[in-house]
């Protein structure tokens, strides 16, 4: 079953496009079932003999193998369960640090498990030894049978009465319908929807050891009322996805498997784990709409994770790093590629989610389109020009480009779309405030000549520039206005007085703290939006963190400097380009180099392995 996969053009510019057609999309999950086989090869040969002994991994194998003999199909669809991959790489990670034990032979019996489930799905009779985890022994898609908190050891048995897990004293039996709750058995819920003829099944796993999201909280068991709210959310979730996005519900149809709940703390949050191909993370969404997005923006990182494994698409020096109009730090090439494939998602479904939204919702959803549509293309234009892409990544960047060029010529309400121009530059100007540091001997220069009442030297400023990776984080809008989750941190009077009141109290800010972010992000928007000092507005926007560091330096001038007046003089100076988002951090980055295995012309050809 572990074949050598190979990535035509076709392919990629069907999966760069958007969605992936439904061969691409086949491709994906055939690599991925390639990968889980051989990241199970590599537990089985990094174990020694003596632990493979005592966690039953050798019969458990050979079950395996009887499992594919019987019923191959069956089997690889449950080897493409999303937790086999993260249980691997889990499993591997340990074993390279020299873990050894009890717990080891724990974690390393999930593959018993698994292969209990599959013999018994393709109706074999067996006993196998499985592990006991905290009283408990889980069989992955199916659920968790409570033993007891003194149980150590366990089998599953499989025979003409049914699939049960045996301890000592007690028996417990999987239900005919496992996703249901019996005595000592708790089942791994099931949502189901149908919608135009397009049906599909996933899994709502809140039980699965390794279903782990770096760091983000699990929710814990969930009530059957909060599995009717998810089960509801989704079923109208997939209704909105085939009526109106239907190329992405066909996409998600055959290869999501299982959505894990995240316990929210009152956030709308989302994930995904490269290790978990199939696998959404997410909080319960409030509505249809928001599960839509959500489930699109995630189900684009999975995709390209998997197409990852088959293609490198970018190839750049270690410590290489861009700004995300959606991060609040520096991200490295591939990060940013995975941000904007994701953002690509979401723009095209705002972009027809507005025409079919509710009179209340349409100008948020003209707004998130706007917006969106802005921030995924200057991420696209910045990526493309900075020579990190591979060929193959240039042609994936390509085809991203026509889709996104395809909603150029949409309008847009003017209210929501001037929100959307302001919340984008807002992000963009913090961020550099933020994160871009001027070079010192250029400001000495720049410092020397307004103190001497000399025109501003005519270099660019954003010559040696550098990003720190460190800093403070961006501020979140406080407005409290219609479009607050993106837009500008402004105080209350910048809304309501204009602009000669606004502009005086920024001034005051910045003479008294003149390292406020809030401060220059406010000034600089308020500048560019009455339009009284174009100049300055220029600079604000096109190097705002060389305008408050020169300021910061002629604070000791008598009298100080205005920053406006500061701003005015520095304009002639200042490029459009946009140069300064992409550069390199301390040489002790954690970024990594991608890697650089590259296909020819007409395609690629690569295997399968561990994720890096």
């Amino acid at each position: 079953m572990i074949a050598r996969h190979r990535v035509a053009v076709g392919a990629l510019e069907s999966l760069g496009a958007g969605q992936g057609d439904d061969s691409a999309i086949a491709l994906l999950r055939a690599s991925q079932l390639s990968e889980h086989l051989l990241l199970i090869r590599m537990v089985m040969d990094a174990v020694p003999a003596v632990d493979r002994e005592a966690a039953g991994l050798d019969v458990a194998y050979r079950l395996l193998e009887c499992t594919q003999a019987r019923d191959s199909r069956l089997t690889a669809q449950l080897l493409l369960h999303p937790q086999v991959g993260s249980w691997a790489t889990h499993c591997l990670r340990m074993l390279r640090k020299g873990a050894n034990g009890a717990t080891l032979h724990a974690d390393l019996g999930y593959l018993n498990a698994l292969a209990a489930v599959a013999a018994a799905k393709v109706g074999l009779e067996f006993t196998l030894p499985v592990p006991v985890r905290d009283g408990a022994v889980l069989l992955p898609t199916l659920g968790t049978a409570w033993l007891g908190p003194d149980v150590e050891r366990a089998t599953v048995r499989a025979d003409g009465d049914g699939l049960a897990v045996v301890a000592a004293e007690v028996t417990v039996s999987v239900p005919a319908a496992p996703e249901q709750d019996e005595t000592r058995w708790h089942g791994i819920r099931r949502l189901r929807a149908a919608a135009g003829g397009v049906r599909t099944e996933v899994l709502l796993d809140d039980v699965d050891p390794f279903r782990t999201y770096h760091g983000l909280p699990l929710s814990r068991r969930l009530s059957a009322d909060t599995v009717a709210d998810w089960q509801r959310t989704f079923d109208e979730a997939w209704r909105l996805l085939v009526r109106h996005h239907p190329d992405h519900a066909a996409a998600m149809a055959g290869t999501l498997r299982s959505l894990v709940p995240l316990d929210g703390h009152g956030r709308q949050r989302s994930a995904t784990c490269p290790e978990s191909f199939g696998a959404i993370a997410l909080s319960l969404p409030p509505d249809a709409s928001v599960c839509a997005a959500a489930l699109i923006h995630e189900f684009q990182h999975t995709k390209l994770g998997a197409l990852l494994d088959l293609l490198p698409l970018c190839d750049a020096p270690p410590g290489t790093v861009f700004y995300a109009p959606w991060r609040e730090d520096p991200r490295p090439p591939t990060a940013l590629l995975h941000g904007i494939y994701a953002h690509l998602g979401v723009t095209t479904f705002w972009r027809e989610q507005r025409h079919v939204a509710d009179s209340a919702v349409e100008p948020r959803a003209q707004f998130e389109f706007a917006f969106w549509r802005e921030q995924t293309g200057f991420a696209l234009r910045l990526l493309r020009g900075s020579g990190v892409l591979t060929g193959h990544g240039e042609r994936f960047a390509a085809a991203m480009t026509a889709a996104l060029n395809n909603s150029r010529g949409e309008t847009v309400p003017e209210e929501p779309a001037a929100a959307a121009r302001e919340a984008a530059l807002s992000h963009r100007i913090r961020w550099r405030l933020n994160h871009l540091r001027p070079d010192p001997a250029d400001l000495n220069r720049k410092a020397e000549a307004w103190h001497g009442g000399r025109p501003c030297p005519p270099d660019l400023t954003t010559a040696g520039t550098r990003i720190e990776a460190a800093g403070r984080k961006l501020a979140r809008d406080g407005s409290g206005g219609p479009y607050e989750r993106l837009g500008p941190s402004a105080p209350a009077w910048d809304r309501t007085d204009g602009s000669r009141t606004a502009l005086a109290a920024y001034r005051r800010e910045l003479a008294s703290d003149p390292r406020n972010v809030a401060a220059w992000t406010g000034l600089a928007l308020t500048v560019r939006r009455f339009g009284n000092h174009r100049s300055a507005s220029a600079a604000l926007m096109g190097a705002p963190e060389v305008v408050a560091a020169l300021y910061q330096r002629t604070l000791g001038g008598h009298p100080a400097a205005d920053p406006i007046d500061l701003a005015t003089w520095l304009a002639p100076a200042v490029s459009d380009d946009i140069t300064g988002f992409t550069g390199m951090t301390s040489p002790d980055s954690p970024h990594g180099r991608p890697r650089s295995e590259h296909g020819g012309a007409g395609g690629c050809d690569g295997r399968t392995g561990a994720r890096r």
